[in-house]
């Protein structure tokens, strides 16, 4: 700011305190690009129209965190029940030629194929991407989340594992469960980074400074959407054995952004850390090892129940875009 340099310590200090609303970065262009980042990621929350198919999840507070993210963030969020849902699969035929191509596309580009995948099992999973894309272009929708491991597993006879890791890798946040908290922090990391989310069940091992992270679907842009995407095995839904899913090999060394919100909206637990190694435990098929600055403190004030993992180190952003949405951001104190 030329002219002003005997007042920097004055707007670095009392004004930023004076004027809450105001951002200053003098003389760093890094540190303005993730204020806007920042400032981006929320706006996109809240504009964000959703739709979620199925109840939000109860274990996750269900209708109270859905109507408590509506009223504090104003995204829109529209619901669709199993049985519609259902009726508009089967409008679809399972040999249509954009089924089979997805389904083709999904298999030619995997490392390896369960001996365990049939072909009808290929193309009901197939097909949910396709509507769901429907969906999407129809009503512009932002986001998606269906409650996958519940009744509708009886309606529909596959799982949305394939759908979603085919949404993220487009940009789309596509999130398991209905888990509408992770949702939130799905959206802001997803505009943070510039790049698609995994959402997780975390196992913390404090003593090791570990955390286990692993689900049955990941997106395989990992390093952005233009990027080379990560490879991958196609297996079956570990739980269910309905619908295809990809074991996403993640790429070790790199550094990432660890987070989960509070089923309250209050409160964000968060860590940066580094992608160790890919693990093989009996649990769900997409996994890594991550190594973390304190596990103790995260396994002490853990949020929320899934989390959500992107690639880099986005820290200062998601403190910025947290602040905005007038919650606080948790985490440990690097030395």
């Amino acid at each position: 700011m030329y002219g002003h340099a005997l007042y920097q310590q004055w707007y670095e200090t009392d004004a930023v305190k004076e004027f809450d609303e105001v951002d200053l970065a003098i003389n760093d262009y890094e540190k303005l690009v993730g204020k806007l980042k920042a400032h981006r990621a929320v706006k996109n929350l809240e504009e964000s129209k959703i739709l979620c198919i199925g109840e939000p999840n109860e274990f996750f507070k269900g209708g109270l965190a859905a109507r408590a993210a509506v009223d504090k963030f104003r995204p829109g969020i529209d619901y669709m029940s199993f049985e519609t849902f259902q009726e508009k699969l089967e409008e679809k035929s399972l040999e249509s030629e954009e089924i089979v191509k997805v389904k083709n596309q999904f298999l030619e580009n995997a490392e390896t194929v369960s001996d365990e995948i049939d072909e009808e099992t290929s193309l009901k999973s197939a097909r949910v991407y396709v509507v769901l894309k429907e969906l999407i272009g129809e009503r512009g929708y932002d986001g998606i989340t269906i409650n996958c491991l519940s009744g509708i597993l009886d309606l529909v006879d596959t799982t949305p594992c394939l759908a979603f890791q085919r949404l993220r890798d487009e940009g789309t946040p596509a999130v398991c469960e209905a888990d509408i908290p992770q949702l939130v922090t799905t959206i802001l990391l997803r505009y943070i980074a510039d790049r698609p989310t995994f959402i997780n069940d975390p196992v913390i091992v404090p003593d090791e400074n570990r955390v286990i992270v692993a689900h049955c679907t990941a997106p395989t842009r990992m390093s952005g959407f233009d990027e080379e995407a990560e490879r991958y095995d196609v297996s079956l839904h570990h739980e269910t054995k309905l619908g295809l899913a990809p074991s996403v090999e993640f790429k070790e060394g790199q550094e990432i952004t660890l987070a989960g919100v509070s089923h309250s909206f209050d409160e964000m637990t968060a860590t940066s850390g580094r992608i160790t190694r890919n693990t093989d435990y009996h649990v769900c098929i997409s996994q890594a090892e991550i190594e973390v600055e304190d596990a103790q403190f995260l396994f002490n004030n853990f949020k929320g129940f899934h989390w959500v993992l992107v690639y880099g180190n986005w820290m200062e952003e998601l403190k910025k875009a947290v602040d905005l949405l007038g919650m606080e951001l948790v985490f440990p104190e690097e030395s």
